[in-house]
């Protein structure tokens, strides 16, 4: 832990830390990303225009997948 600011304004800011592997696999894993489709993108902006696309739900596949993907 680590302490920050003055005596009137001091916070603790809590330091975690990631082994070197799993920073190193991150990055192997992030550094190259994978081809962006145009159609599936421009057709994913009309849902949204037209109000036929559940983004809530689709960001938390999206980002199940990520963490998945990421710790696998």
């Amino acid at each position: 832990m680590v302490n920050q600011g003055t005596d009137a304004t001091r916070t603790k800011i809590h330091c975690y830390k990631v082994p070197r592997r799993t920073t190193a696999l991150v990055l192997e894993k992030t550094a190259s990303p994978p081809e962006i489709r145009k159609e599936k993108v421009l057709a994913i902006r009309h849902k949204l225009i037209e109000g036929r696309y559940d983004l809530d739900e689709r960001l938390n596949l999206a980002l199940d997948k990520l963490i998945e993907n990421l710790l696998t």
